[in-house]
């Protein structure tokens, strides 16, 4: 296919710690790294300069840092999420007193979203999901408490909640999430009228979640599984419907998905076989790949700014930077 995007491998750097998470400062061309140095945490910013990756400043926790968002209004305050549970905002020009500080779950945060913060779709709010099962909403202007705090019922049990992503931010008053958990469930909550406002079971855990636009209406949502299991789903109706089910190839988990920033008809998977694969809403398919690395990719995002640019974790200890041509 003439028009099939190529994905080239721009940089690879290696590091000596375990890479979680990854994700590019918004507005810049520099990269943030979030992992486990033994069993500490650790944060790196990095700066994208002349093919190469280079080292700007380091971060320590006492915990290992499981996930990282950006998105706030201050655009170089990083959302951290560690595995003992603890909600930080760390301001990357101070990073030595966090900004927020709390103690979000009774176990590790997993999974982390941004939305909001401006004049037109409400105030700015983080989600979090926790091993603990539960799944919070935090307003940054009252960070002691969660404004949302969803939980099993006493007598269910404690399922592993993996995923979770904002959607359907169109006003000051509408928002949904979606939640993904370890025995498959699916679950869309309705933030407004706090209810489920639609469920489903995939039959295996649920380790990616985005909607192509978090904000105005739901349109669609991505959900990635463990063994190789990829849906998308058509929210712009009342009642939801699947669109594509992917047929399992491998027992490779699909660790995440990204919409591209400049094209949500487009988004990227990264497996556990070390794969990138670029795939296309409006066929269902996968337009391009590349094996990058023999261990298990778990994290990748796209720059903002330039489109086809994206940063990719593994856990090789490799931070690598690629550009998706045609994309």
């Amino acid at each position: 296919m003439i028009n099939k995007p190529a994905i080239l491998e721009h940089i690879k750097h290696s590091v000596h710690y375990h890479v979680l998470d990854v994700k590019w400062v918004p507005e810049t061309a520099n990269v943030c790294v979030f992992g486990a140095d033994k069993n500490e945490g650790i944060m790196e910013l990095f700066e994208m300069t002349e093919g190469q990756l280079v080292l700007q400043k380091t971060v320590r926790r006492a915990s290992p840092m499981k996930c990282g968002s950006f998105g706030l209004s201050h655009k170089k305050q990083a959302v951290t999420g560690d595995i003992r549970g603890r909600l930080q905002i760390i301001d990357l020009e101070a990073p030595t007193i966090p900004v927020i500080n709390t103690q979000a779950h009774e176990a590790a945060i997993n999974s982390i979203d941004v939305v909001g913060g401006d004049s037109t779709n409400g105030a700015l709010e983080i989600v979090t999901g926790s091993k603990d099962g539960s799944l919070k909403v935090w307003d940054v202007r009252q960070s002691e408490y969660p404004v949302v705090h969803l939980s099993p019922e006493s007598d269910s049990p404690i399922r592993n909640c993996w995923s979770v992503a904002f959607g359907g931010s169109k006003n000051d008053f509408e928002r949904c999430v979606a939640a993904g958990f370890d025995n498959g469930d699916l679950r869309l909550f309705d933030l407004r009228a706090l209810k489920v406002i639609h469920e489903d079971n995939l039959g295996q855990g649920i380790c990616g979640l985005q909607f192509d636009n978090k904000i105005g209406s739901m349109n669609r949502l991505v959900a990635s599984t463990v063994n190789d299991g990829l849906r998308i789903y058509d929210l712009s109706s009342a009642s939801p419907e699947v669109l594509f089910k992917k047929n399992p190839e491998s027992n490779s988990t699909i660790w995440t998905v990204q919409h591209l920033p400049q094209d949500q008809t487009k988004f990227a998977t990264v497996e556990g076989n070390g794969n990138l694969r670029v795939w296309d809403h409006k066929s269902f398919k996968c337009e391009s790949d590349i094996k990058l690395s023999s261990k298990p990719i778990v994290s990748f995002d796209w720059n903002s700014d330039f489109k086809g640019l994206g940063v990719v974790g593994s856990l090789d200890n490799i931070v690598r930077v690629v550009v998706v041509n045609k994309c």
